[in-house]
């Protein structure tokens, strides 16, 4: 993996020793550049949890990807810049109310000065810097408010809210170190099974500096400055334009 091929991609312009503003740069620059997307499962593209095939999509081919992707190369490349980081599975709510399985969700905890952080930049819509893992500790990035909470031995509760009042259970992340293989089964689920919402329907998103910017294959959802526009889309063809125009993605990448 080519470190500077990388910190381009992203928009970084050099290297710094491992510290928190180096972190919370490296994470927001990565969310602008690098959309979160699945559209390989769309196309009969199989992904497969492998360094190399990651670099090769994400960073050469200029193409994005879901947690697994996303957060495992994320991964290589703060390990390589001297960062002390693992892999962490988490877990779902569900509206049964029970949990998804584990490894549902990749994370990032990273050990800096004696401080842990959360890192996710495969999330899709979440917190664009790393947070701290402190208890009832509320924190905002950006306009969102997050807070973490401890759930007995089970790991830690990622919460999300609008107001910094009412808070919405992201998902439960466990401070087990894991590897990248140990997400390859529950990554094969999201990409075949009918019941994964992954494969409901394509979709794209990216952080921009203003907001968000999202494509479906239904509409195009701009959020700038806390203001929404929908844009709906007239076929296929419509969404492949649209893709190009504002993600530099064309279906002849793939």
């Amino acid at each position: 993996m080519d470190i500077d091929k990388y910190l381009h991609r992203i928009d970084v312009s050099a290297r710094e020793a491992p510290g928190a503003r180096f972190l919370k740069h490296l994470h927001y620059q990565h969310l602008l550049h690098i959309p979160f997307e699945n559209l390989d499962i769309h196309w009969g593209k199989e992904i497969l949890l492998d360094t190399e095939r990651l670099y090769k999509k994400i960073i050469e081919q200029k193409r994005g990807g879901f947690c697994y992707e996303l957060n495992g190369l994320f991964y290589s490349l703060l390990t390589q810049l001297g960062f002390t980081c693992y892999m962490a599975s988490a877990r779902m709510p569900k509206p049964d109310g029970n949990l998804s399985p584990e490894f549902e969700h990749m994370c990032i905890l990273v050990q800096l000065a004696g401080e842990v952080f959360l890192c996710d930049v495969g999330y899709g819509k979440g917190p664009v810097y790393p947070l701290k893992v402190l208890e009832e500790n509320m924190q905002m990035s950006l306009n969102q408010f997050y807070r973490i909470r401890k759930k007995d031995d089970e790991g830690w509760w990622l919460d999300e809210s609008d107001d910094g009042q009412s808070f919405e259970e992201k998902y439960l992340f466990s401070p087990k170190r894991r590897r990248l293989i140990e997400f390859i089964p529950r990554c094969l689920y999201q990409q075949t099974d009918p019941e994964s919402h992954f494969r409901n329907g394509k979709m794209i998103t990216q952080a921009t500096p203003e907001g968000r910017k999202t494509l479906t294959e239904k509409m195009l959802i701009v959020n700038s400055r806390g203001k929404r526009t929908e844009h709906y889309l007239l076929n296929q063809d419509d969404f492949y334009i649209k893709l190009e125009e504002h993600f530099n993605i064309r279906r002849s990448t793939n």
